[in-house]
């Protein structure tokens, strides 16, 4: 029978960071060791086996190998090695979350919060409907105004999003989408719906700015499998939404070899968490067309 897997509180992950921090520190050497090597020199040892590259290489990854075994068996997640970003995994009022900590923090550890998809470029664009309204009401406009528009296929929105937030849910609790091909797909019929819906109403004002930001998003997302995130503004931005990246569908933490990185969700946004350039310029256009809708009616 499986062993659960560990809970841990504040204090009981703070009574391991000693040890956490040693063990760290002993697998990031590691594995410069093994960069730094080339494979090619294990195989050019002498007859007698005595290449001391080789050995160097092979007693580095044993070292690597007996750390990251020793972070399984106490169920704590490595997500970075390279900058010690690890969470212990905790619960609180019955949900599952996170308590995040990184190399060089004294000051103990964080709630990294659920497991799930950090909400940024649906607040973004909420903070920025919200101005539309106001601005469009300080302009002498009236919600009613609203009413008297009529869009075409409105419905295709409110699909295509409902697609993606909830396949992200999905995802966090059945890792194994993320690895196949529904999530992808499903994602992709969610950016149709909203993309047609776009086009079919593309002559309102601020239209063509939300097709503008939801294609920079989507090609960035297509050159990677998902929108690249920088863990770098995750930390500027106070959010620490890192954890769920492990299994998210959307999201996948920026890395060296990441396409279109400029386009990825870079931009911090406290306390929105971060975001990207297809985010805002979405949100820009939200705001446009909500201004509109709202705004007084010119009769000629």
């Amino acid at each position: 029978m499986d062993e659960e897997a560990p809970i841990y509180t504040r204090e009981t992950a703070n009574a391991l960071l000693d040890e956490v921090r040693e063990r760290l520190a002993r697998l990031r050497e590691a594995y410069a060791r093994i960069a730094g090597h080339q494979v090619a020199v294990a195989s050019k040892a002498n007859g007698n086996g005595g290449d001391a590259g080789g050995s160097a290489w092979m007693e580095a990854s044993r070292t690597a190998a007996d750390e990251l075994a020793w972070f399984a068996r106490l169920g704590i997640v490595v997500r970075d090695i390279e900058q010690g970003l690890i969470d212990f995994p905790g619960r609180r009022e019955g949900r599952d979350i996170y308590l995040c900590w990184r190399r060089g923090e004294d000051t103990g550890l964080r709630r990294a919060g659920r497991s799930g998809r950090y909400p940024s470029p649906v607040l973004l664009a909420l903070v920025l409907l919200v101005a539309g309204v106001v601005v469009g009401l300080l302009r002498g406009g009236s919600l009613d105004n609203i009413s008297a528009v009529r869009f075409r296929l409105p419905w295709l929105v409110f699909v295509g999003l409902g697609l993606q937030v909830g396949v992200e849910v999905a995802a966090s609790k059945f890792p194994g989408i993320q690895r196949g091909v529904t999530g992808p797909l499903v994602l992709a019929v969610s950016y149709a719906f909203v993309g047609a819906f776009v086009a079919l109403n593309a002559r309102s004002p601020g239209a063509l700015l939300i097709g503008l930001g939801l294609a920079l998003n989507l090609a960035v997302i297509l050159a990677n499998g998902a929108m690249p995130v920088s863990l770098w503004a995750l930390n500027v931005s106070g959010s620490q939404a890192a954890p769920h990246l492990q299994h998210a569908v959307k999201h996948r933490a920026k890395g060296p070899g990441t396409r279109l990185g400029f386009l990825g969700d870079n931009i911090p946004a406290p306390p929105l968490g971060i975001v990207s350039v297809g985010d805002v310029v979405l949100g820009a256009g939200v705001f446009l067309l909500v201004d509109h809708l709202v705004a007084p009616k010119k009769h000629p």
